[in-house]
């Protein structure tokens, strides 16, 4: 099985933990926008099997940028295929 790493990294309230769960958890938008999320914090992560793969998805709090982009915080990109900043 191949593997990959996604990371969506970005301000607070940008709607990165929202594209994650209406691409892949297939859930409504529209839903989302009647009854919003809650704030992330700290990192949340999910293992989607997609085509033949295992796709890791990391969703980063906006709220800790200051960790996350910083050698303290950094090493969670480590070993990423693809990082999304969403603003």
């Amino acid at each position: 099985m191949i593997k990959k790493k996604i990371v969506f990294v970005g301000p607070p309230d940008v709607g990165k933990t929202t594209i994650q769960k209406v691409y892949f958890e297939h859930l409504s938008p529209v839903s989302l926008l009647k009854d919003p999320l809650k704030p992330s914090r700290g990192f949340n992560s999910s293992i989607y099997s997609i085509f033949n793969m295992d796709l890791g998805v990391f969703d980063l709090a906006g709220q800790e940028n200051n960790i996350w982009l910083s050698n303290k915080g950094s090493n969670i990109f480590n070993e990423s295929n693809i990082i999304i900043c969403v603003f």
